[in-house]
């Protein structure tokens, strides 16, 4: 009966914010009901499963790890492209041209620098407050009688 309840409230849910929503939103919660649909429903459908393993993947999960790190630098990465773009292909006749030669450079440059952000910045402190965050115990205090 509980099982029922959440389907049923699934669907609304799902339902009422295709209606509603814009465009981008629409594709948002698309997605995150692709997402969620295993969680809510027991029975399994293939091209659920098959999204599930893309985002299982090693090179996926890694990409979550230094998610952060992407989220920091990413931005200055786009601009310096858009503007080493502009600088060395001055004839290029639409900004969207641009952006989509710039693409590949700016997933590629951020990639790698957030790896070395997490790898050299990001893990040796965590690490560090792993070992050093630890606070000792204090020894109970003893009695005098």
């Amino acid at each position: 009966k509980r099982q029922w309840i959440a389907v049923v409230a699934f669907w609304i849910v799902l339902g009422s914010g295709m209606a509603v929503l814009s465009l981008p939103f629409k594709m948002w919660f698309a997605v995150m009901a692709m997402l969620l649909y295993t969680r809510v429903h027991t029975t399994r459908i293939w091209v659920f499963e098959s999204f599930r393993w893309v985002l299982n993947c090693q090179p996926i999960n890694y990409l979550g790890k230094i998610s952060y790190s992407s989220y920091l630098l990413h931005w200055i990465v786009i601009e310096v492209c858009l503007f080493l773009g502009l600088h060395w292909i001055p004839q290029m006749e639409g900004r969207l041209a641009l952006a989509m030669y710039c693409c590949p450079a700016v997933f590629a440059v951020t990639y790698a620098a957030s790896h070395l952000m997490f790898k050299f910045v990001e893990q040796p402190f965590i690490n560090l407050g792993k070992t050093r965050g630890v606070r000792k115990q204090i020894p109970a205090a003893r009695a005098t009688a």
